[in-house]
């Protein structure tokens, strides 16, 4: 058994190394919080913050710790945010379930404004993509650049599908193992290290001894279903076509959530969007192939 597949636990900086990410400081994140529309908001701050600001907005189930491993080599030369969605990690959950679009895109710019944020960089995965470029669209003079990942107007609903399976499973388990057995049926790409290394950040301990995710449990409800209004494909293409700053459109080779012609027809309906597409990865690029997803996203910001 080699390094990668033991389960001894890593730190992050030699997890980050065993997946080839780049870096030469081995800095760690302060834990912040920020009240914002009735709610406190967690996130996590890397780097100087004199330096240029990136803003990370994380996937739907996920933490700000899905970053951990970008937000380590960006932090040399940004200050970083990496943030917990409402209903999400650390942040509150909403008492009234609100978890639109609207709603996110909302929570952003009122943190971007308490924060006196300028001339700054939003990367969003997946709902945080959608997020991102929703906020984008009405504030785009104020963004520096853009990068979506994984995230489209349209989803395929093969990927829908297998991820709201995946979410609606039974959501208490006895033990931690219990939950990467979980992950890796969901995803084999993951090895078992890995699994553990992610889903630390992602799970907590009821009182009951039990185990379950960090994210309100209304993402597993039928009625979550019929509260996107917004999210219709017709309404995220004007989004999408008023946001004029420099935008970079990343997809995963083997996504199964976003289909490459639509993030072809988003690069060309666009104002100044280029598109890329990181081999070995699926819908959670960063986590799939961290290493991939730097050189692709260093490689845009280089050109800033």
């Amino acid at each position: 058994m080699n390094d990668q597949d033991s389960e001894a636990p890593l730190s992050l900086y030699q997890a980050a190394r065993n997946m080839g990410v780049k870096f030469t400081k081995e800095n760690s994140p302060t834990d912040k919080y920020i009240d914002v529309n009735n709610l406190k908001i967690h996130y996590l701050e890397w780097g100087d913050i004199q330096n240029p600001t990136i803003i990370l907005v994380h996937g739907i189930a996920q933490t700000c710790h899905s970053w951990d491993f970008i937000a380590l080599g960006l932090s040399e030369k940004y200050r970083v945010i990496a943030l917990d969605l409402r209903g999400h990690g650390d942040s509150d959950w909403s008492s009234d379930n609100n978890y639109t679009l609207e709603a996110y895109s909302d929570d952003l710019h009122k943190i971007i404004e308490k924060l006196n944020i300028t001339n700054f960089i939003i990367i969003g995965l997946s709902i945080g993509g959608k997020t991102s470029f929703t906020y984008a669209s009405k504030h785009t003079d104020k963004i520096r650049a853009l990068i979506i990942v994984d995230a489209a107007p349209e989803n395929m609903q093969a990927g829908y599908k297998n991820m709201s399976k995946f979410m609606k499973q039974k959501d208490e388990l006895d033990s931690i193992d219990e939950f990467i057995d979980r992950i890796l049926k969901y995803n084999p790409r993951r090895t078992r290290q890995q699994a553990r290394g992610s889903i630390i950040h992602n799970i907590k301990q009821l009182k009951n001894g039990k185990w379950t995710w960090k994210y309100d449990s209304f993402f597993r409800s039928p009625q979550r279903v019929v509260q996107n209004p917004d999210q219709t494909a017709k309404t995220l293409w004007n989004r999408l076509e008023n946001v004029t700053c420099p935008a970079l459109i990343v997809r995963g080779a083997q996504s199964d959530l976003v289909a490459g012609e639509i993030t072809e027809k988003m690069a060309l309906r666009m104002n100044n969007a280029t598109l890329v597409t990181v081999e070995n990865a699926g819908h959670l690029v960063p986590g799939d192939n961290p290493a991939g997803f730097q050189i692709a996203i260093n490689n845009f910001l280089n050109q800033l």
